[in-house]
C-alpha cells in the first residue's frame, strides 16, 4: 500500500511539473474585426472585417527555418480551460464573442532564435484557407523583455502583460503574388534578351 501511495505521489508530482512551462500571453479581443492593416503596395488601410477575416492563429519561426503554429488555450468564465489546435486557428462569427485572452503553448520553443507573428485569415472545410493579414514579427527576447511571456503553473497562468500587436500588413492574394513574380521574371528575361 505504501508503495502504491508513493508511486501515485511521484506520478502526480511529475504531472504537475510537466504542466509547468512558459506561455506567450496574447490578446484576441471580441472586436478583432476592427484591426487595421496597411497595404504595402498602394498604402491603403483596411480592416480585418473588410477583408472577411474570421480566424486568428500565431505562427512561430526559428533561426534554423523551423516554423509552425502555437497550440493555445483560453480561460473560460467558469474557470475551466479550453485547448485549441493552433494550426486551424480560433474563430467564430466574425470574431465576435471570443474571450479576450489566450495563452500560446511555448513548450520546447523558448529561445532567442524564435520569433512570432499573429495571422488573421479564414478557416473552413477543415483547413486554413487564406491568410489576409499578418502582424509584425516579434522576437522571443523582445516578448520576454516586455513581459509578454509568462509561466503556467498548477493549471493557472502567472499573469504578465498581454501582447497586442500594433502593426499589421495586408497579405497579397496568391494570384496577385504569382502575377507579380511572373511579371518581374518576364521583364528580366526581356531585358536580358535585349542586351545580348
Amino acid at each position: 500500500m505504501k508503495i502504491c501511495v508513493l508511486l501515485f505521489s511521484v506520478l502526480a508530482t511529475a504531472a504537475a511539473v510537466a504542466a509547468e512551462g512558459e506561455v506567450l500571453w496574447w490578446m484576441v479581443g471580441p472586436d478583432f474585426g476592427l484591426i487595421t492593416a496597411k497595404n504595402a503596395k498602394d498604402g491603403t488601410v483596411t480592416t480585418a472585417a473588410e477583408l472577411g477575416v474570421t480566424d486568428v492563429r500565431v505562427r512561430y519561426e526559428s533561426g534554423d527555418g523551423t516554423s509552425g503554429y502555437l497550440s493555445f488555450f483560453g480561460l473560460n468564465e467558469d474557470g475551466t480551460v479550453s485547448v485549441y489546435d493552433g494550426s486551424t486557428g480560433l474563430g467564430g462569427e466574425s470574431g465576435m464573442g471570443l474571450p479576450a485572452e489566450y495563452f500560446g503553448d511555448l513548450s520546447g520553443l523558448s529561445g532567442a532564435s524564435y520569433s512570432f507573428v499573429v495571422e488573421l485569415g479564414n478557416y473552413s472545410d477543415g483547413r486554413w484557407t487564406h491568410t489576409s493579414m499578418e502582424s509584425e514579427k516579434v522576437s522571443y527576447d523582445t516578448l520576454v523583455a516586455q513581459k509578454h511571456i509568462t509561466s503556467w503553473k498548477n493549471d493557472a497562468p502567472s499573469y504578465g502583460t498581454p501582447w497586442v500587436p500594433g502593426n499589421y500588413s495586408v497579405v497579397p492574394e496568391p494570384t496577385s503574388g504569382l502575377l507579380t513574380v511572373l511579371g518581374i521574371a518576364f521583364l528580366a528575361l526581356r531585358r536580358r534578351r535585349g542586351s545580348v
